[in-house]
């Protein structure tokens, strides 16, 4: 059995922390929140990075699932009128994925649909 180790991130006063995706490198993203909406984050050898937080990313909802090895991170999102997307930050970049929808379920499927075909172009990179 591999060896294990646990590393403790302190991001102040988060109420809820979740990780969603890891990479070879050990760098994992999922979703915070402090008493409010979830957003995307990044923990970068022990280092707790908000993603993007002055975008789009930090305002309604955003969660993180996925990274590759390059870096590249996929998640979804909802914007300023309640429309899921999903997106890709790669190197610094943000892009809105999908096309927003009016019916909540075509929301969520379009967000998810979105992001699975994100991660492909993330393996094939």
């Amino acid at each position: 059995m591999p060896e294990q180790s646990n590393t403790k991130s302190d991001h102040g006063k988060g109420t809820l922390t979740t990780a969603r995706g890891i990479n070879n490198h050990g760098d994992i993203v999922g979703a915070y929140s402090i008493g409010g909406p979830r957003h995307a984050m990044l923990l970068k050898k022990g280092k707790f990075i908000p993603l993007a937080p002055t975008t789009i990313l930090g305002t309604i909802y955003s969660e993180a699932t996925n990274i590759n090895d390059h870096g590249d991170i996929v998640g979804q999102m909802i914007d300023d009128n309640g429309f899921a997307h999903g997106f890709l930050l790669s190197d610094g970049v943000l892009t809105i994925l999908g096309v927003a929808r009016q019916n909540e379920a075509a929301r969520a499927t379009d967000a998810t649909a979105w992001v699975r075909s994100a991660v492909v172009v993330l393996i094939v990179r």
